[in-house]
Formats: structure tokens, sequence, C-alpha cells
């Protein structure tokens, strides 16, 4: 079994494996500006101006080009952000620049691009004015409306839910943006049939079918903007969508007000007027069945339904009374579909509620009670054991997953999260099977866990747990590699050497007796330079030589030999190699002309060079006419990266771990394209994968 991943550069996380859903992984300190919040996605800005989206994806919303989801923060574009707004399967945000975008679903005009698309993956510029602010509807329906740096209001989309719009005759929506009447707006908060405002003066203005509580109308429908009171407000916030009508808003004195109701509670009283909830308020955020507002402290306080401990850990079902939920300061936060995200005061985001379709962000599956820390997470080496993973992230090392002592932390408490590993610094980490390697920044090796290669003269062995990263000699290392209860590396002379089991002389010298006698001193392979060096699985190690040819030894493909027990090195064709992957009986690599070829067992296509009458190929076989830069094997599957950047995979494909659909087989035995984005490497493990795209994420 091979658990060892391919040296990647800036890997982030595990990407993709069985369920889709990976576990909950905490990364780099990303420091973030805003964020908003959709029906079942979430963008956010970074601290730098740039723009994240993840969760759902189904009309592009996420903006990348595509329509996969995503479960962890993916850039969307190279533009610098000012602020950004979701709603169901819709996304605008304005740049820097003052220019407005919006991308995702455009069956009513949503996008206002003027696109007749039925959704827009990448982000379309919305008209030639420039832009302060921008509201999406949260769900639902594609309305949105937008201020320009002259105050004024345009909405585009179902536009119904502002009857002052200046549209066209028998038109329910736009395409493009239409000019609201001539007032003057600071901010504007929209519903699915009303909204309200305040205005150049802080006055308090709201129209539609909604917001009759609290305007002097004879109908339940106002039209137009109508005067709220005589009062200054400083904020205001909408959350409405079918029977969900929450509206908030702040009076200049701090003094918070609500009014409207939910499906099915009641916490504003009797829906008539607006209810107080004393003073001290600095913001608010409608959501779906809950309010949350920030206190003048900067501490985080909310009511409404609360099932299942969603914003308040204890209490009753439906809270009626702001409690505090946080004493962090906190700087904003964002309301969805049942679900929430918030900047600390050190611009920090955190997400909690619903996460069915990732939109927490923090790449898991299941839902959160409690806030959670999201990060975008750039590791610069990452590497597996049969039950856990290190990284190296900022040159420091961490490692998560079930711990028996390989974790390095000292203890044997498993981690569902990253935990560091030690104040050092790393430059790379080898995991496999229940132990670990890593080369420090000084070029030394330090091992750990559970260490079966400790051998005396008597043919026997020690088991010894190290808990910690413990150094294994004063040489200087450039490469380690851990395999199935042994070790190879190169060190700084470019010499190979290897060490531990040596059963099937996976270790690079003869052992006639076939035994497990082995050494825990590391021995010289020959004194040939290598460029790079794989010990795996099935007691075979294969290296490739400064001049480019591939060499293996060992248990190596011994079905395609005469003596199956002559372990001795061998040379594997004439090709010369610019890199190489395996996984014990599979083996693929790619030529100094990027021509892909495969060989070994391909029982399940994992070879991915057709229909083949044998279970093994013994020399190396061109798999098709593209050109390739990257190939990892796995457990019968291989994925591999073509010269434009497209992901391929084939092999066994039950419960979908290629990500495609092989019709009425379970497995591929060509390469199958895998969705749309663009990619530069790519890690197969046993029952999941790792990539990094063409935006090192």
């Amino acid at each position: 079994m091979k658990d060892h991943m391919v040296e990647i550069l800036m890997v982030m996380g595990i990407c993709l494996i069985i369920s889709g859903c990976v576990n909950n992984i905490k990364t780099v300190k990303t420091e973030w500006e805003s964020v908003a919040t959709g029906q079942t996605h979430t963008c956010a800005i970074d601290t730098d101006n740039n723009l994240y989206c993840w969760g759902n994806n189904i009309s592009g919303q996420l903006g990348d080009g595509t329509t996969e989801d995503h479960y962890r923060p993916e850039l969307v574009n190279d533009k610098k952000w000012h602020s950004i707004s979701a709603g169901a399967n819709l996304t605008c945000g304005i740049t820097t620049d003052s220019d407005l975008y919006c991308w995702g679903a455009n069956y009513s005009g949503g996008t206002g691009t003027g696109s007749e698309e039925d959704y827009l993956t990448t982000p379309g510029k919305v008209g030639n004015m420039k832009w302060k602010s921008v509201k999406v509807l949260p769900a639902y329906h594609q309305s949105v409306c937008a201020i320009t740096t002259e105050d004024e209001l345009y909405c585009w989309g179902l536009i119904y839910s502002v009857e002052f719009v200046d549209k066209p005759e028998d038109s329910y929506y736009s395409r493009v943006p239409l000019k609201a009447g001539d007032y003057k707006w600071k901010k504007v908060e929209i519903g699915k049939s009303g909204g309200c405002g305040i205005d150049l003066n802080d006055e308090l203005w709201c129209w539609g079918q909604y917001q009759y509580q609290v305007i002097d109308t004879e109908s339940e429908n106002a039209d137009l903007p109508q005067k709220v009171n005589d009062e200054k407000w400083i904020d205001i916030s909408i959350y409405n969508e079918l029977y969900s009508n929450n509206t908030c808003a702040i009076r200049s004195d701090s003094t918070l007000f609500c009014w409207g109701g939910m499906e099915s509670s009641t916490i504003f009283g009797d829906n008539t007027a607006m209810v107080s909830y004393d003073s001290g308020w600095k913001s608010v955020y409608a959501g779906r069945d809950d309010i949350c507002a920030i206190k003048e402290d900067d501490s985080l306080h909310c009511f409404g339904e609360h099932s299942e401990g969603k914003f308040y850990n204890g209490g009753r079902e439906v809270i009626y009374e702001p409690v505090k939920v946080s004493s962090n300061k906190w700087k904003s936060l964002s309301s969805g579909y049942g679900f929430k995200c918030g900047i600390l005061a050190n611009n920090h985001l955190f997400c909690w509620g619903l996460n069915d379709y990732g939109q927490i962000g923090n790449g898991a599956c299941g839902n959160k009670k409690l806030p959670d820390k999201i990060n975008n997470a750039n590791w610069d080496d990452i590497s597996s054991g049969s039950i856990y993973t290190c990284g190296i992230q900022n040159k420091k090392l961490y490692c998560w997953g079930h711990n028996w002592g390989h974790l390095g932390d000292g203890t044997k408490i498993s981690r569902q999260e990253p935990v560091k590993i030690t104040d050092k610094n790393w430059k790379s980490v080898s995991g496999f099977s229940s132990e670990a390697c890593a080369i420090d920044d000084n070029d030394k090796l330090f091992c750990w866990g559970d260490i079966y290669n400790h051998f005396s003269s008597e043919d026997s062995y020690e088991n010894i747990l190290i808990t910690e990263p413990e150094q294994f000699d004063e040489e200087d290392w450039l490469q380690i590699s851990n395999g199935e209860w042994y070790k190879c590396g190169i060190r700084s002379d470019n010499h190979i050497y290897c060490w531990g089991y040596n059963n099937s002389r996976q270790l690079g010298y003869e052992n006639p007796e076939n035994t497990i006698l082995g050494t825990d001193t590391p021995h010289k392979l020959d004194d040939n330079e290598w460029k790079s060096v794989k010990a795996g699985g099935h007691q075979t190690t294969c290296g490739i030589r400064n001049d480019g040819l591939l060499f293996c030894w060992g248990n190596y493909l011994s079905q395609c030999r005469e003596d199956q027990n002559d372990g001795s090195i061998r040379q594997v064709s004439d090709i010369k190699w610019k890199n190489f992957d395996m996984n014990g009986e599979t083996f693929c690599g790619i030529n100094e002309d990027d021509d892909l070829y495969c060989w070994g067992f391909t029982g399940s296509g994992e070879l991915g060079i057709g229909e083949f009458d044998d279970f093994y190929v013994c020399e190396p076989t061109k798999v098709g006419e593209k050109k390739w830069q990257n190939v990892s094997t796995g457990h019968q599957r291989t994925c591999g990266i073509d010269s434009e950047g497209n992901l391929y995979c084939w092999g066994i494909n039950t419960s979908g771990l290629l990500g495609i659909d092989s019709g009425d087989k379970y497995y591929a035995d060509t390469p199958q394209k895998v969705g749309n984005k663009k990619w530069t490497r790519i890690s197969v493990g046993n029952w999941h994968a790792c990539a990094l795209d063409e935006n090192e994420q």
C-alpha cells in the first residue's frame, strides 16, 4: 500500500476524496477585510484587496470560470476589490477602481451586464458608471440594487421590489441597470417585495409590501419611499424572502429597533410596529430567522431562532432578547441562509452554521455550531501516511489526523486540525504508514513515529516509538522518501542512501536469504549521482540518475522477471525522464519530450493505455498523444496534468474517485478530463488527491 505523496509546491489541503469533503483543516493566518454570505456560498476580500469565493457554484457564482463547488476559499481573479455582496446564486462586487462586476445566475438579468446567457462564470462589468455600494437580494430572486458615486440608486434583474425604477412598460425585469428615482442615498437594503434606505440627511425611508408596519400608508403597499419618522439613523439591514421579513435599524442614539417577523416565530411582538432593544449598538445584520448586532464595545450579540445551538451554546429554541455570543472584538458580520461569517478586529475570518455546500469554507463537511476560523492555505510541501497528514507552510511543519505518536507533537492525541511541530523551519516532509521524516532549513534529517527499522546482528528488529522529531545523523540531506518500513534519501553528495527492511533488496544490496535483515545505518547505493528517489510499497525503489535514466530495484515488477527473487538494480529503458511516480505496481513517467508513459499492473485501467490482454505491462508504454507536465499514481488510479493545465484521471472509479463519469464501467482505461479548471501539480494518494491550481492554491 502506497501512502506517500509526490513533492508539491504550495499545495492547499486535501482537495479531492471519496465524498468530496475533507477533514477540518485550519491553516495560515490570512487576514480579511470584508465578507458576504449568499444562500449557499460565501465571498470575502482579504486585506490585500484580493477576492476569494467558496461553497456552491451551480450557476458560476464563485466567479472562477467553472461550475464546480469549492470547500475552501478560491481566488476569483487578479483584480483588486473594495466591496462584495452575495445572493442565492448571484454575486456582485466593486473593485478599488469603483467598477462594478456581477456573475452567476442571469436568467432574469441578475448580472446587469446585458448578457442573454443563463449564467456567467466570470465577473462581467455592469454599466459605465462608478459605484460605491451594491446589494444583492439575499435569497432566491435575482434582484440587485447599487448606489453610484453620485449617490444615485440603480436596480436590475427582478425589479418588482423597487417599484419606483424607471422600467419599461409591462416588464418585470431588466438586464441592465435602471435608475430608481431622483433620491440620494447613503445605504439601501432590498428584500423580496420592498426595501429601506438611509438618505444623505441620515433619514430612514421604506417602501414595498412588507414595510407597512412602520410607514403611514392606507394600504399594505407603498410604491414610493416613505419617510419613517423624523429621527436620524446610522444603519439598516433587511432579510426578506417568502414569509421571513426581518428588518432592523440603529438610531443615531445607538438604540436598536426591529420589525417584521419570521415564518415560524414572532420575535418582534405583534409585527405592527418597531420594537426597541436598548442602546449601545453600532451595526446590525438581519438573517433569515435571526438577528445579530455588534455593540459599541465590538462584542457580538444575537437573538431569534436558535435550533441546534447555531449561534448560542445553550438556551431555548427561540431567544427573544439579544444574548452575547462572543466577547471577541468583531468588525463586521454577514448572515446567509442558515449560516454566518464574521471578521474580527484583527482581520481574522470565522464562519458557522449550515455547511451542506461548503459555504463555511473550512474544507469540511458538516455544520458548525461555533465560529470556525477560515484561512486561505498555501503549503510548501505535504505528505500523507496511512491515517495522518503532515504539511509545511511558511517553513513551519504541521501534522494532523490519527496519532500513535507519528504526528510528532510529543503526544498520542489525535488531531482534527493541524498542530505545529516544533518552532524549527523545514524544507520538506515525507510520510508513510505510521512514521514520518522531514528535512529542516539546515538540511538536517529528522524522523519520528513507529520506527521499525532498528536492526541487530541477530536478524531481529526493535519497534521504537518516537513522538517528537529526532535528528537522524549529522549529514546534510537533499531529499527523503519513506517506503514500507524502509527509507531512501539523497545526501548533499547527490548519492542515494537507504536503510530499514531489505527483504526484497529494496535497499539496493544483495540479501540472498530473503530475510528481514537490513540496516539502521544508511547504505550507499552506488557511486552515481541522482536527481530523485522514490521509496514505495511492495518493497520497490526507483530513482532518476543525473543523466535522466530511470533505475529500479527490490521487488520491482517481479511478475515480469524470469527470476522473481532477483532484486538487483536494473535500468528501466533508454528513455530520458523529467519526472516519475510509482505506486508499488503502477509506474508512470514523463520524458524529455513531455510524453507520458505508464507500465506495470493494469487490472483497473490505471495505466491509461486502453484495454489490455494481460494484467501486467512490462515496458513503458506511451499514453495517448498529449503533452504532459505532471503525473501521479495512487491505489489503482492515476491522474496527470497536460501541457495546457487540464487535469485527467483514469483507473478505478468506484464511489466517483476520479471525478468523472465512466459510464457503465467501474473504471476508465484512458485519460478522462476532470472539470474545467487549470492546474499545475497533482498528487494522488490511496483514497484522496491533492492538486495545485494555476493560482497557487
